[in-house]
């Protein structure tokens, strides 16, 4: 993923994407606070601490900014990590 977006923004000639590969969860996002304009979180429910990815999120997240979370939800046709988890 991080070949492609890099080659897509070289293509589009996107000088404002900054691409990072980092372990979010040991090492945090590495960004300074209140940095960011919009955060967008996955399924972090399932993640061994969501507490300390959210606290994390909301720190670089600038006043004005935007926040998302998205969870895939257990219907009849279960999706996802057990329930248990």
């Amino acid at each position: 993923m991080i070949k492609r977006i890099t080659e897509r923004a070289a293509h589009e000639k996107l000088n404002n994407i900054k691409i990072i590969l980092r372990d979010f969860i040991h090492e945090g996002s590495g960004l300074e606070d209140e940095s960011v304009n919009y955060v967008m979180l996955f399924n972090i429910l399932h993640a061994e601490d969501p507490e300390e990815l959210l606290k994390e999120s909301f720190r670089i997240l600038k006043p004005d900014g935007n926040w998302v979370l998205i969870h895939w939800n257990y219907d009849p046709v279960p999706r996802g990590p057990p329930m248990e988890i």
